[in-house]
């Protein structure tokens, strides 16, 4: 049944099973990164400091079986710091009140 409606669904947009097929298996991997991105946004949560390192230890404490390059690359998919003392965003303001100059930082 299930053959028959991907055949039919592939003749409709004219695109071939083995087309259809092989897009399937490429995307399955990014499904069972969505657990391991859970635990590593939790761990970035928890502990704000640890880098892709220190996350991978974390996660090999927790039974997880991970290679430091997998955690290092969802990280940055995720927008999550690569390591400790990351400016993010940073602004100088200068304030001219009567008498003096004052420049006032915001980092």
């Amino acid at each position: 049944m299930k053959e028959a409606y991907v055949e039919q669904m592939c003749s409709l947009a004219k695109v071939s099973r083995a087309s259809y097929y092989r897009d399937w298996a490429q995307a399955a991997p990014a499904e069972a990164d969505v657990d391991r991105r859970n635990e590593i946004q939790k761990i970035c949560l928890s502990h704000r400091r640890y880098g892709y390192r220190r996350a991978g230890v974390e996660l090999r404490r927790r039974g997880r079986v991970v290679n430091h390059k997998k955690v290092r690359r969802l990280m940055l998919e995720d927008n999550l710091p690569d390591g400790p003392d990351q400016v993010w965003v940073s602004d100088i303001t200068y304030i001219t009140p009567l008498y003096s100059l004052l420049d006032l930082s915001i980092s």
